[in-house]
């Protein structure tokens, strides 16, 4: 990787975003995705990678996907990214999840155990950022609360969610 540049990102991350915007044609665009994508696919099993360059790949991971190509191969980096201590990191981790898993992944178990522990810290930042990814990844758990308040006609019913403790359930009303 060269030297950082702009916004804490790498100078070879700024110089593929000029160059996807600077592209005339989709197949240009591809043909530097695709290089972009093998590029990724050698760095990111690279064993002991710094937290802050496995940060970078998993944004030049949205951005893939962002452009229409597949990334799966990264899914499993951006779920031991949730696990991170680090709250950047972390929530650089989640973010990426509600982008790429949805309900039925099959890594969305190991994403449900990390939501569970987060809602448990002492720290309301990670409460929050474990909150988003659940606003994120469960978004029918959400439609159904709704519809079963106006069903039930009460206030409030958070029995759809159990897995998240009567302190933070303030959070989320």
């Amino acid at each position: 990787m060269g030297s950082h540049g702009g916004f804490g990102q790498s100078k070879d991350f700024l110089v593929l975003v000029k160059s996807i915007g600077e592209t005339r044609s989709k197949v240009e665009e591809d043909r530097i995705v695709l290089r972009e994508i093998e590029t990724l696919k050698r760095q990111i099993t690279e064993p002991d990678i710094p937290k802050r360059k496995m940060k970078e790949f998993i944004i030049r991971l949205v951005y893939v996907e962002m452009l229409g190509h597949d990334a799966s191969f990264g899914y499993i980096h951006v779920v031991k990214m949730t696990h991170d201590d680090n709250l950047l990191l972390k929530r650089t981790g989640f973010l990426a999840v509600t982008l790429f898993l949805n309900e039925d992944h099959d890594l969305i178990i190991l994403i449900m155990n990390t939501i569970q522990k987060d809602l448990k810290s002492d720290n309301y930042l990670v409460v929050c950022a474990a909150l988003n990814a659940v606003w994120g990844c469960f978004p029918r758990w959400w439609s159904c609360w709704g519809t079963r308040r106006r069903l039930s006609g009460r206030r409030r019913s958070w029995r759809f969610i159990g897995f998240i403790s009567g302190r933070h359930r303030l959070s989320l009303i």
